[in-house]
């Protein structure tokens, strides 16, 4: 009966909500961690909001809404535009950060094709030399050493592969 409740009232905001009521919706599912109906009102209240102050929050919440879900590609891109959109937010930096975040929990297993692997350092990279002083710097060093042991595995691998391929 709750879950219904709820639904309903999820279904009334989208359906027949002024955009204000959708907004206020699209935060508080934010807060209570139901990231779809975020996600789902935030994608019909961000063209409307174009230009307002809660544009800014808007998007902002929209990224996290879409890594939340694991759609990591998504989030990326959406955390890529905020910065662009937003160069002066306060939440720039992380924002940033997120990007970059987002890219490497993308890479895939070193057996696999490593474009990710290029896009996430490069991503890493950028942040890095945006803020050098960040609080993320452990983090990032991290992620950079787990993307390079992948590429030197897989580089190994393939030698490895040729290399028996010749002699063999």
């Amino acid at each position: 009966i709750i879950l219904l409740g709820s639904c309903s009232k999820f279904n009334r905001v989208q359906k027949n909500g002024t955009t204000e009521q959708k907004y206020q919706a699209a935060i508080r599912y934010f807060e209570k961690k139901d990231f779809y109906r975020a996600s789902v009102l935030f994608e019909e209240v961000i063209p409307i909001l174009k230009g307002t102050e809660q544009s800014e929050k808007s998007n902002y919440y929209y990224a996290y809404s879409q890594y939340y879900q694991g759609n990591l590609i998504l989030a990326a891109t959406y955390f890529k535009k905020f910065t662009e959109t937003f160069p002066r937010s306060e939440y720039k930096e992380d924002a940033l950060y997120m990007y970059s975040r987002s890219l490497f929990e993308d890479v895939p297993a070193y057996s696999l094709d490593q474009t990710n692997a290029y896009d996430a350092t490069k991503g890493i990279q950028v942040f890095l030399n945006a803020y050098p002083q960040t609080k993320h710097l452990d983090d990032c060093n991290f992620m950079l050493d787990n993307i390079s042991n992948k590429l030197e595995k897989k580089t190994y691998n393939l030698a490895k592969a040729y290399y028996r391929q010749r002699h063999y």
